[in-house]
């Protein structure tokens, strides 16, 4: 499940640059690298751990990601209740542009997303199936967090997962 998450946000991410060709492909940049970000090893009173993504990444074509990494917020029992993915986009003006971002929400959840200002950041929700799904920007940090509809706080995980992201 953890290489399905992470090659679904790799995935998604090729935003376009697998259907024009080999030349496409080279200009969206190289590999994608592990990403490492400081997170409290507990949320809302879920365990967070970093998930293993190495090995889906090394089989990853070159996308607009320059690194990648996905945490878990584990409650009783050791199941995951949510999981955070992060992508850092490549240094260039197009990452930065909002119809690239569009682009990006564009691909997440069942319904259209919902902005929402939470502080100074927008934060963009929709649903999936049986997740609620909140993303966000930071410069060129692109956050994830999917959260099970049986957990009992997810508007608290967001908040809480949003000030320690955005720091």
């Amino acid at each position: 499940m953890r290489k399905v998450v992470a090659l679904v946000l790799l995935g998604s991410l090729g935003l376009g640059a697998c259907g024009g060709g080999e030349d496409v492909v080279a200009k969206a940049g190289g590999p994608v690298e592990p990403l490492e970000i400081t997170l409290p090893p507990e949320l809302v009173g879920l365990k967070v751990e970093s998930e293993k993504v190495t090995a889906a990444l090394e089989n990853f074509r070159p996308s607009y990601v320059e690194s990648a990494a996905l945490y878990s917020f584990r409650g009783d029992k050791d199941l995951v209740q949510a999981t955070l993915q992060v992508a850092r986009f490549r240094d260039e003006e197009r990452n930065r542009s909002s119809a690239f971002r569009n682009s990006i929400l564009a691909q997440f959840g069942s319904t259209p997303p919902r902005a929402t200002r939470m502080g100074d950041v927008t934060v963009y929700r929709t649903t999936q199936t049986k997740q609620v799904v909140a993303t966000w920007f930071d410069g060129l940090d692109w956050y994830l967090l999917s959260v099970r509809d049986e957990f009992d706080r997810p508007r608290t995980l967001m908040r809480e997962t949003l000030e320690v992201t955005t720091k």
